[in-house]
């Protein structure tokens, strides 16, 4: 089930978009340093970036498939 997920690649960059894993936010021989969810909270305007992710990065932060 794709949901709302983000990366940040080794380069500094972040991607966002609606994915199965994590790893499919990955382009050619890219590596991150870690991911999690996001979600948008409109009534602040803020783009929230939740690191809770069990499928890529470790709750710790640490990246686990890099």
């Amino acid at each position: 089930m794709a949901l709302p997920k983000f990366i940040i690649n080794m380069d500094g960059r972040l991607r966002l978009g609606m994915v199965n894993q994590h790893k499919d936010l990955l382009k050619g021989n890219e590596q991150c340093i870690g991911g999690g969810y996001y979600r948008f909270d409109w009534t602040s305007s803020r783009l929230i970036l939740d690191r809770a992710s069990y499928d890529f990065a470790d709750p710790d932060g640490t990246c686990s498939t890099c």
